[in-house]
């Protein structure tokens, strides 16, 4: 082919090429006959013209919640009739596992789930779009009705037979919004569990954290109000969990910040923990959550709270003088952070806080003297005079007693041996050393 000729030829092409590469491609036909996309009545759908740009509204008017999404009321939120349907991408891979149909054996069709989803059409409980759609609008009439235990059992089987979609998310988040209101809250706590592990995205995640938030204060209360040992069973009140109520309140808490790390209860979930834990009297695991609050939300508007009770639960945590010293080092730390931190504090909280930090500075003296005293007594008079010393020159010592008591003592010991008298060097020096 003469040279002319063939760059023609590829001019050509590449003029092909950049034509077709500007022109949006066709809706595919399993697109077009999917009624997600026929939910509007035109050829592409809202999702797709979102894809393409072209969209000229802000979300899907069935995306949202219900008329009061916003809120935070306790009265129900009601589901739409026509449930969201299956997505863009579940198309895509509907038309992908008909590909791999063709193929004559896939080791995956042995996985466990194929298994029980094969069981599960051989008894005609199988997936049903159709069916799960008609359960869901039954439920919807249901739970409008307020007879939410029944709503509850149609949410369920309608999720049960569509799983893996918008539809079977809808379902399971109005199957525990059925379980709230018809106060079964330990049945509602774990559908919205449920629902969160497997949709961590889901967009009811910031009401379902709020729900089981209100549920896990609900069971603090109720714990602190009838108190029961964890071991002893609840058979009579179905709003509280059959065992260890108070303990299904503490996981309710963990459960909010894990769900929603970043969201508006998050803080709060830890701050209603750490207070639990004090009430509770353990002060480790207390201190432990006003801790993490501090660290992890610097913006919350519990930070002065958790400065001053962290302060009192590593206080609480000193087990005495001759202990670990290092809760009482993080109160005082604590202290001062708080006086330095929030100097608008109200006077006389600063004068508590300030009484409360002389005590703290107290029993740190108090813990140099019993260090001091008890190598005195073992006659080791270099480690104590150490501590003595340590007592004397340390400046937020200087009002205490036991800073006189000190000097007294280092007077007295002043001409001791670091170390008492080796009284068996004679042995030394019979057998020595290595032999």
């Amino acid at each position: 082919m003469p040279r002319q000729g063939w760059k023609q030829t590829v001019g050509m092409v590449l003029v092909g090429l950049t034509l077709s590469a500007c022109q949006v491609p066709g809706v595919p036909d399993h697109v077009k006959n999917n009624p997600y996309f026929r939910s509007r009545g035109d050829e592409g759908g809202w999702l797709w013209e979102k894809l393409m740009g072209q969209d000229k509204t802000s979300s899907h008017p069935q995306a949202s919640a219900g008329p009061d999404s916003s809120t935070d009321s306790e009265q129900p939120i009601y589901p739409s009739t026509t449930p969201i349907g299956e997505n863009l991408e579940q198309a895509l891979q509907k038309e992908q596992a008909e590909q791999k149909k063709k193929h004559w054996f896939d080791l995956s069709a042995l996985a466990p789930e194929k298994l029980y989803g094969k069981a599960k059409e051989a008894v005609g409980l199988g997936p049903d779009e159709n069916l799960a759609r008609q359960l869901f609008a039954e439920a919807t009439e249901l739970y409008r009705q307020g007879r939410y235990a029944e709503a509850a059992d149609k949410f369920r089987q309608a999720a049960f037979r569509w799983p893996d979609s918008p539809l079977e998310e809808d379902a399971l988040f109005y199957r525990a919004e059925s379980l709230f209101f018809a106060e079964k809250y330990s049945a509602a706590y774990d559908v919205f569990d449920q629902l969160l592990k497997k949709y961590e995205n889901s967009r009811y995640l910031e009401r379902a954290v709020r729900r089981q938030f209100a549920i896990g204060r609900y069971w603090e209360q109720m714990a602190q109000a009838h108190p029961r040992w964890p071991i002893v069973p609840n058979l009579t009140d179905r709003t509280q969990p059959v065992f260890d109520t108070w303990g299904h309140a503490i996981k309710a808490y963990e459960t909010v910040r894990l769900h929603d790390p970043t969201g508006p209860l998050a803080d709060d979930a830890l701050m209603a923990a750490g207070n639990a834990y004090f009430v509770k009297g353990r002060y480790e695991d207390a201190a432990y959550q006003y801790d993490l609050l501090r660290k992890e939300y610097p913006q919350s508007e519990h930070q002065y709270q958790a400065h001053q009770l962290g302060m009192k639960a590593k206080q609480l945590m000193y087990q005495g003088p001759l202990y670990d010293g290092t809760p009482l080092k993080e109160a005082a730390e604590l202290a001062d952070a708080c006086l330095r931190l929030f100097p608008k504090a109200p006077p006389e909280e600063r004068q508590r806080l300030l009484e409360e930090k002389n005590r703290i500075v107290e029993q740190l003296a108090e813990r140099e003297w019993a260090m001091a005293q008890y190598y005195e007594k073992k006659r080791l008079y270099g480690a104590a005079r150490m501590y003595y010393r340590s007592l004397i020159e340390n400046p937020q010592f200087a009002r205490t007693k036991y800073v006189p008591l000190a000097q007294q003592r280092l007077a007295q010991i002043q001409d001791k041996p670091d170390r008492p008298p080796d009284y068996f060097g004679w042995l030394d020096r019979i057998f020595p050393k290595g032999k």
